[in-house]
């Protein structure tokens, strides 16, 4: 921020906050207030396309996360708002945990295939997302053995 406390910098700021308060509020499972909080940031607020990055994950993490949505809808609408994002490492990680959830809540094997191609695209990008690649080709393995 700059000395003067110029109204760009105090905008920043506070969209900061407000961001901090979404974040904790999805932690604490109050998705739909977070949520509030996010469509007003994306309403009123100009921001840097790495703030939007942010902001974008976090409103596709309430979104996906929240039971009271239907399940399909929920996912759905997960995605379509992160294909308004970059496909940064974040990005196709995110993907493959909604793909991976809506496995987990319909046991159709294309979702996984499709977590799978995320985490993988994601892994590709950054060492960090072996771990998750790696966890979720192992619950393939698992259940491909616990049919037979």
């Amino acid at each position: 921020l700059c000395t003067r406390r110029c109204a760009l910098c105090v905008r920043e700021q506070m969209m900061g906050y407000r961001l901090d308060i979404a974040r904790r509020l999805k932690d604490e499972f109050r998705f739909r207030e977070a949520l509030k909080i996010l469509n007003t940031i994306e309403k009123y607020q100009k921001y840097k396309n790495h703030d939007k990055t942010k902001l974008l994950h976090l409103k596709a993490q309430c979104i996906y996360q929240d039971r009271t949505i239907k399940s399909e809808i929920r996912f759905q609408s997960a995605l379509e708002i992160l294909q308004e994002n970059s496909n940064d490492s974040e990005t196709e990680r995110l993907k493959g945990a909604i793909y991976k959830r809506w496995y987990e809540y319909t046991a159709d094997v294309q979702y996984l295939l499709k977590a799978i191609a995320h985490y993988e695209e994601a892994a590709k990008r950054t060492e960090e997302d072996m771990g998750m690649l790696l966890s979720i080709v192992l619950i393939k393995v698992r259940q491909r053995y616990s049919r037979r």
